[in-house]
Parts: C-alpha cells; sequence; structure tokens
C-alpha cells in the first residue's frame, strides 16, 4: 500500500500506486488521480490503461501527465494547474512521488504561491525542492 502524502489540502503525492489502492483514494476523499509515470519505465508497473481503468471503476477522475526523461514541460504544469483549480482533492503519483511533487509545486509557482513556501510544503513530507528554486524563480519572475 503507497502512502499518500498530503502537500496541500488539496494536493497529495505518492510513490507509484496499485490497482487496489484507487478504492482506498477513494474512501479518502480524493476525487482527481494525475499519473507522472510514463509507462514501461519498469517492468512492474501497472500500465497507464490498466490505472484509468481502476480509477474509473471507483468513480475517480484519472488523468495522464507523465513526465519522462524529457523532463517538465510548461504543458504539464499548465494541465496540472487547470486540475488544482477544479478544486477537487488530488492524488499525483509517480515512481517515487518526486516528479509529481515538482510538477505540484512549478504549479503552485506559476500560479503566484511564494516559493518558500512551496519548497517547504513539500519538504513537509519529505520531498526537498530547494535544488529546483532557481527554476522556480525563473517562473515566478515570467508569471
Amino acid at each position: 500500500m503507497s502512502p499518500f502524502l498530503t502537500i496541500t489540502p488539496q494536493f497529495s503525492v505518492s510513490p507509484q500506486l496499485a490497482v487496489d489502492d484507487m478504492a482506498r483514494a477513494k474512501a479518502e476523499g480524493y476525487r482527481i488521480i494525475i499519473c507522472n509515470r510514463p509507462d514501461g519505465e519498469t517492468p512492474d508497473q501497472p500500465t497507464i490503461a490498466i490505472m484509468e481503468a481502476a480509477a474509473g471503476a471507483e468513480g475517480l477522475a484519472f488523468h495522464a501527465i507523465p513526465v519522462g526523461p524529457a523532463g517538465i514541460a510548461q504543458e504539464d504544469i499548465t494541465q496540472t494547474l487547470s486540475l488544482m483549480a477544479s478544486g477537487e482533492p488530488v492524488l499525483a503519483y509517480c515512481r517515487s512521488g518526486t516528479r509529481s511533487s515538482i510538477v505540484h509545486a512549478l504549479a503552485r509557482v506559476q500560479a503566484g504561491d511564494p516559493i518558500a513556501t512551496v519548497i517547504k510544503d513539500a519538504g513537509a513530507v519529505g520531498y526537498d525542492l530547494t535544488p529546483y528554486r532557481e527554476r522556480f524563480e525563473v517562473m515566478a519572475d515570467g508569471a
């Protein structure tokens, strides 16, 4: 069972979810699942299609926003920000939760949240985003 790590009251991240985690996600009040992991990173991971079907079976909205070797694109941030704007509780996952926490942080910075707060919130659940401060600052300057 994967841990659900709450970064903000509306947004949590997790390492790789299993099909069985979808019922728990629903029971804990999540309404949107974001997959930030591309298919095929490891042979043992469930595919996006399998996870989407499992989420759908629980009545959860599922969105694939895979972040691969090319890194996080502006479209990934924009899509995440759009889902956050729904106001629905979101659970995002990838292999370790790190990519999901970074995409979430970039979306928050783009939305105008203070960088120090964004870094602190992710750090409180075990994700050190201080190495991304420069990217956050560039994004904040462009916002």
